[in-house]
């Protein structure tokens, strides 16, 4: 099946969704770019789960000749999402409607049509609602929102299965970014900190950010078609940019015949081992489907999450299996990963602020002074007597 679907360049480069989605309050949210856009949402604020949503509704509308009036089962919506139909995933379902139901997008002369730049507002779903006669939900996309996409000559074809395969908020994002801003180059390059507020992320600081952006793109290249390998090059104190570089899949095919080195897999037989006995059978299936579509390192990632959980006190109610689809379903165990590489950056990066101080300091001191500490064994003092000479 096809699973291509048009989107306009301005709705990819600009977020239709954020990675930290405030719950439904009631209140307002407005976010607004130093360009002029805005987005506008009202009783929630659209995240991962509701741009996957609103992009396998695109893809039917799409199918369906461009179709705005959507007729379509919950089972269907669900499936077509990868998400289990339970009762839960209904009512998520029923919140992410609502969601788009009252979000606005204003481009304030920023959306660029390929000739020029035009000030328009859309919303995105107009209304839905049950049908009596066979409960199906019926979806109105927003006319000139639909319209907009439809005859946009602007625009990038993405694949739906390979976005759903990402699986984490950040990759996700990014991957919208990367597919508009490919459209026609091999390398790009951006400033860290205007990356992270384009995306946006909550991360301020270059140390927090590139650990998280690195294994981001990882995870694109892993998941998707877009070959993208990325480096930070620093500019300063607190500054520094990405390079980001697109390779053609047979050239990075050639490549990693000669510079990769092979590592035997873990068998899964071994990583099942790691779960606690008494929970073991309760989780062998969710376990073996994880294996099978995420590899068995993002197996390895969740259950030593799980036992992390346990170890610190997080009760198991509804069984080992559950809470571990839990956490392969929301990414958890990628977001602690991600933290934990952001602290350890952290860390680093304050050693090393730490260290150049103590250099400073120690080329103001005396010979007399640094032969002594360094016959204690301070490596930068003899470091700064050998400058000396």
């Amino acid at each position: 099946m096809n699973d291509n679907i048009k989107q306009d360049i301005n709705f990819l480069e600009y977020p239709l969704w954020m990675q930290s989605a405030k719950k439904a309050t009631g209140q307002i949210v407005k976010w607004k770019d130093a360009d002029g856009y805005i987005f506008e949402a009202a009783g929630g604020v659209p995240s991962k789960v509701d741009i996957l949503y609103l992009y396998y509704f695109m893809l039917e509308s799409q199918k369906q000749n461009w179709n705005n009036n959507l007729i379509l089962s919950r089972y269907q919506i669900l499936k077509g999402c990868g998400v289990n139909p339970s009762k839960d995933k209904r009512a998520r379902l029923k919140q992410c409607l609502e969601v788009w139901k009252r979000v606005t997008i204003t481009f304030s002369g920023t959306f660029y049509t390929g000739q020029g730049y035009k000030s328009l507002e859309f919303g995105i779903i107009d209304k839905w609602g049950v049908r009596d006669d066979d409960n199906k939900l019926e979806i109105r996309l927003s006319p000139d929102w639909v319209e907009k996409i439809k005859t946009s000559d602007f625009f990038k074809y993405v694949s739906f299965n390979q976005m759903k395969a990402l699986r984490s908020p950040l990759a996700l994002r990014l991957y919208e970014l990367l597919v508009k801003t490919f459209h026609q180059r091999t390398v790009w390059e951006i400033g860290v900190l205007r990356l992270a507020a384009k995306i946006p992320m909550t991360e301020k600081y270059v140390a927090h950010i590139t650990p998280k952006v690195t294994a981001a793109t990882k995870r694109i290249k892993e998941k998707t078609e877009l070959n993208i390998k990325v480096r930070m090059i620093k500019q300063g104190r607190g500054k520094g940019k990405f390079i980001f570089t697109k390779a053609d899949r047979q050239e990075a095919s050639h490549q990693d015949e000669q510079d990769t080195v092979t590592v035997p897999a873990v068998p899964l037989e071994d990583i099942l081992r790691q779960i606690p006995g008494q929970w073991r059978r309760d989780a062998a299936d969710i376990a073996k489907e994880i294996s099978q579509k995420d590899g068995t390192d993002d197996l390895e990632q969740c259950i030593s999450f799980v036992n992390q959980a346990i170890d610190a006190g997080q009760e198991i109610k509804k069984g080992y299996g559950r809470y571990l689809r839990s956490v392969w379903n929301n990414g958890w165990h990628r977001q602690a990963a991600e933290a934990k590489a952001a602290e350890e950056q952290s860390k680093a990066a304050a050693k090393v602020e730490r260290d150049r101080t103590f250099l400073e300091s120690r080329r103001q001191m005396p010979d007399a002074i640094l032969k002594i500490d360094a016959d204690k064994g301070c490596a930068i003092s003899r470091r700064v007597l050998e400058e000396r000479q």
